[in-house]
């Protein structure tokens, strides 16, 4: 079912019996929270350039559910639940374009980048915001992981001073 380009601001309520494709590119999405379960049934996902700014758990339990393909670049995400990578199952995932946060704090993506093959453009995958701007989210993970474990060893190296 192709609703590319047609300023729709929510997934569509009801589905074609056999429908497996949901084409979705080029809308005015913003937040996909309260998706209609009935959406399982779908393998491909094309939500790019959607402007999606948020998606919940929930969504994303629907979203991974059989899907095989799901496609979520270019939109507005600066960052994407810890649940994703443990709800994907395979399932090939497109992330690139995206205004992502370089942070510490999804430290945790830094792991699951790195063997997630199923992530198909991750070395394509930037940061958006700050001296970070245009960094591969990939490496710049990995700096905050060196970086925490130098504190740590400089912490234990100061204990064993004292």
């Amino acid at each position: 079912m192709d609703c590319s380009h047609k300023n729709m601001t929510n997934l569509p309520a009801q589905m074609l019996p056999k429908t497996e494709h949901l084409i979705m590119t080029g809308n005015n999405l913003q937040t996909l929270q309260n998706v209609d379960p009935s959406l399982r049934t779908l393998n491909k996902f094309s939500l790019q350039n959607s402007n999606i700014r948020f998606i919940s758990d929930e969504a994303l339990t629907i979203f991974t559910f059989k899907t095989d393909e799901l496609n979520l670049s270019g939109n507005k995400l600066k960052q994407v639940s810890r649940k994703l990578h443990g709800t994907l199952n395979g399932t090939k995932l497109w992330l690139a374009d995206n205004p992502f946060e370089c942070n510490c704090d999804m430290m945790w993506m830094a792991d699951w980048l790195q063997n997630a093959s199923n992530v198909i453009d991750r070395y394509k995958i930037q940061c958006a915001d700050g001296k970070w701007k245009g960094e591969l989210l990939i490496f710049f993970l990995k700096l905050c992981l060196s970086v925490s474990e130098m504190m740590k060893n400089q912490f234990v190296f100061h204990q064993e001073q004292i």
